[in-house]
Parts: structure tokens; sequence; C-alpha cells
């Protein structure tokens, strides 16, 4: 009776962690789940569950009753990657007053924008701002959503207005400096990994644009470009060697911030706008692919500005065809693409139908951003069967949901998502401007779908698993029960791996900062389990 109560009692833990709740394990016993059933299932190859992973588990639960309980347990989480993050949305207006002020610029009241000189007879210094509450504060309600917004289409108007005014105090500060800063707060968040949508192409690309021409096909793009490309690289690659450095030393890391091994580990994506012409989306995509050919510290692309503005859907299927014919030719390279970031408040009906089956049938996308409008799409069913099947994630982003589509809750199709077993990530996309942080995203996550540690924890290791990150990955066919052969003593405590493992981390970038996850996870675990007991 003693064994059989200890199994018990190890049976209903296991099915509590596996179910969410002590109530949905009961409803699985009582449909018929016999003991030998689970034993099959425990005896599968799935990975035992830690004793510190089951307490984590119970002090979760505790802490979600309440928010300022829920974020301390999830600012100690480690969180794996931020995969969402425009680095011009993340750039606090709180430090562009305070480069403006040492820069000596002047703020224009009209543009909410600091400037070189006073434009206007209104333009006052910015150091006056520090004196002027109704000037600070209309200038920080201007540059994020921090004044608030109402219906979606406010707060959609409000989000893509803020970037100028966010930006503008930076004019005299080096993008390696900016960049530090958003790296030193995904410290704070602990993260492991973020792919920051940043890179150093802009500055070198005028010979490129100078040979286009309007009429040019993409054959002809294609030919044109070819003889510059080497040159554009090389600068790229110089800069990009100069960013990993500063970034760094800026950040308070000890090495580059491209190391796999190190404290935190940062990759770049490429980002064409939408509302510039095809030609020079075109040029963004085929510089950067060069680029990634030679560089792995560029891990991707990707199409940003707003999806609903008229010149975004008159040129979406001609940016879809141009990455497919670039996607071609240059080896099948990293796509991730915003698609889906539309409701009827800000866009007809049929550009709901397809931007997001376009994206990944034609633009390839590995990644889709945001995918807030998937029930909207042609066979909805058969695009998320393929998404599953063809492990393409969805980058979820809960406050810009929110703020942008006042999609959030049960509006959102998060859940929709979950029940056909398409990937999912938590993302910032733009902290700064949306006032949030990874922890807050995590947070408003587990409140709004009501999410479980096993849930939290999967969603995690879906930011590293689903990353650009090269190299083969700790887990199989993506399931976080079965640690590689290679990798099956990860689990022991005090782990350090023996040669052929450090072989395998050396040769995978992915896989040496999911080891570093796994292992602050463990940590966390029994930190978090001493607490509880």
């Amino acid at each position: 009776m003693h064994l059989r109560a200890v199994f018990c009692a190890s049976l209903r833990e296991q099915l509590k962690l596996m179910c969410g709740t002590t109530r949905s394990a009961g409803r699985l016993i009582r449909r018929g789940a016999s003991v030998c059933a689970v034993l099959l299932l425990l005896m599968s190859g799935a990975a035992p569950v830690r004793a510190g992973e089951r307490e984590a588990a119970r002090e979760f639960a505790r802490a979600a009753r309440d928010e300022p309980s829920l974020i301390a347990f999830l600012r100690q989480m480690p969180k794996g990657g931020d995969l969402h993050n425009h680095a011009g949305g993340a750039l606090w207006a709180e430090d562009s007053l305070r480069e403006a002020i040492r820069s000596r610029l002047f703020y224009n009241p009209a543009t909410f924008s600091f400037e070189e000189t006073a434009s206007t007879l209104d333009s006052v210094p910015a150091a006056q701002l520090l004196q002027d509450d109704a000037l600070r504060y209309a200038y920080l309600n201007a540059a994020s959503v921090r004044g608030g917004v109402g219906r979606s289409a406010e707060g959609h108007d409000h989000f893509f207005k803020a970037f100028g005014p966010a930006n503008s105090g930076f004019a005299t500060v080096s993008d390696e400096e900016q960049l530090a800063g958003i790296v030193r707060r995904a410290r704070l968040q602990n993260l492991q990994y973020v792919e920051l949508m940043a890179w150093p192409g802009g500055q070198f690309r005028r010979p490129l644009d100078d040979i286009v021409r309007p009429e040019d096909t993409p054959e002809q793009l294609w030919i044109k470009l070819q003889p510059l490309l080497p040159a554009f690289v090389r600068d790229v690659r110089r800069t990009l060697d100069r960013w990993d450095r500063n970034i760094g030393t800026g950040a308070g890391l000890s090495g580059p911030v491209s190391d796999p091994a190190g404290a935190l580990t940062v990759r770049f994506l490429a980002s064409a706008s939408r509302v510039r012409s095809p030609e020079y989306a075109f040029v963004t995509w085929a510089a950067a692919f060069a680029v990634m050919r030679e560089d792995p510290r560029l891990v991707g692309v990707n199409l940003v500005a707003p999806e609903d503005h008229p010149l975004a859907v008159q040129y979406f299927d001609r940016n879809m065809r141009d990455l497919d014919f670039l996607w071609q030719r240059m080896g099948n390279p990293n796509v991730t693409l915003h698609a889906g970031e539309l409701n009827l408040l800000l866009s007809p009906i049929e550009h709901l139908t397809h931007h997001i089956r376009a994206s990944i049938q034609l633009g390839h996308a590995r990644r889709i951003g945001h995918g807030t409008a998937v029930a909207w799409e042609d066979e909805p069913h058969q695009l998320l069967t393929r998404m599953r099947r063809e492990g393409i994630a969805v980058e979820v982003c809960p406050t810009s949901a929110a703020v942008i589509l006042g999609a959030e809750g049960k509006q959102h199709p998060f859940r929709l998502y979950r029940r056909f077993g398409v990937p999912l990530t938590i993302n910032t996309d733009d902290e700064a401007v949306n006032r949030t942080s990874l922890t807050l995203e995590f947070m408003r996550a587990v409140r709004s779908w009501k999410l479980t540690y096993r849930e939290v924890k999967e969603l995690i290791r879906n930011s590293l698993e689903y990353s650009f990150l090269p190299g083969p990955s700790l887990f199989e066919n993506h399931d976080y029960r079965k640690l590689a052969p290679a990798f099956r003593t990860l689990v022991e405590r005090r782990w350090e791996p023996d040669a052929a493992q450090q072989e395998v981390l050396a040769r995978s970038a992915r896989a040496a900062v999911q080891r570093r996850l796994e292992q602050e996870l463990q940590r966390f675990e029994t930190r978090v389990g001493k607490i509880g007991s």
C-alpha cells in the first residue's frame, strides 16, 4: 500500500505538470487513463520531471494569484530569447531627452521632436523640458503609449507616430551606444539571446541604389547588383566587427555580443520597408542575403512598417514575388515576416484573407510576426495545420497586439494557434514605445491565457528552438522531453560537457545557447524550490 501511495502521488504530480491543474489531471484519470498507460508514457523517452521543477510549478501557481508576485517570479526566471525586437522601438524617450540635452538640441513642440536648430518661434532648448512639466509630459506621451490610448485604431495611429519623437534625441549617439542600452536591459530580464532588427547596411547602400531604375525587372536588378555586392559585404562586415566589440563593452559583457558562450548572445535582422518602393526592398534583401552568406551575425531579413498602409497593400504581392526570386537564388536563407497585423478597423477584409499564407508560400517565412488576423485567412485550418507541420513559429507580442489592434485575451488567436500545435514565442516588439519588457510580456500572456508553468517554460524554450541561430538543437524533433542522444546527461546536477559534447557545442550556436538556458532553468528551479519549501 505504501508503494502504491508513493506511485499515485508521483503520478498526480506528473499529470498536473502535463495538464496544468489537479482538476485536469483528475479528469484524465477519470476518463480511463490506466496506470499502465501512464507508465508507458513516462517510459517513452520523456525526460524525468525534476523535483525542482515541481516546486517551481507550485511556486508559480502561488505567484500567479496577483501581478506583483507574478512579476517578481517571472523577472527572475530565465527567458530564453526575444525574437521580435525593433531596435528603433526599444529606445526610451527618457534616454532620448537626456541625449538631446547633452547634445544641446532644441525641442519643437509642434512635432514633439528634437532638432539641431530652433526651427520655429516656439522651439526651446531641450534642457527646458527639465523645468517645464507640461512640455516634458507632452513629449513623453507623444514618444510612447505612456499617455494611454483608446480604441485600437487610435492606438495604432499613436503607436506608429511615436517613433519619430522617440528617436529624435539620438542624432549624435552612435549605433553601438544605442544598441548597448537595449542589450543591458535584456540582461536585466534574464535573457540569453536577442535577435535585433538592426544592421549597418543602410550607410553603405548608396552605390547599390544609384543603379536602380523603376522599370528594372528582378532579373535585371539581380545582374546589376552582382559586381557591387562584394564591396558592400566587406564594409558591412567591418562595421559588424566594431558593433560586436563595442556593444559588448557598453553592455558590460566580457566579450563580443556574438559569442554563443557569453552571458547573452545577439544576432541581427535586416529589415526592408513596406512603404518604400519595391526596388528599395529588393536591394535591401539582396544585399542582406549576400552578407548572410559570409557572416553568421546577420541571421535573417524582415519586412516592416504598417501593414495597412496603402503603399504596403499596393506593393505586397510584388514584395512576396521578389522575396521568392531572391530566396531561390541565394541558398534558401532565413526569412521572418510581419503578417496578419490587421483587423477590420484598419483594413478591408480582402487584405486579411491571404497575407499570412502568401508570406509563407511566396515569402518563405520561417516565422510570422504577430499573425493576429489568422482567423480571417482563407481556409485557416489548413494554413494552421501546415504551420504546425513545417514548424513555422508565430512571434506573439501581447502588448503590441493590445495597443495596435485591441486584440488581447479571448480576442487574440493565441489559443487557436495552440490548439493546432503551432509553435509560439513571446516577444517585446517595441519595448520602449510600448512601455514594456519581456517580463511584462510574459506576465500579460500568463494572465490573458491562464498559462501553466509548463506552458511558460515551453514558450521560453521555443524562443531558442525557433531562433535563426545556426546548428542542431539540443532536442529531438522540437520535443523538449527528448534530449538529443549526445546530451542525455544534461539533466544531471552539476553537469559539465565532456570532450565530445564540447565539440558539438562549438559547432552549434543554437545548442550552446540552449545549453546555457537549460542550466539557468535548473539553477532557477532549485533556488525557487528552496524558497517555496
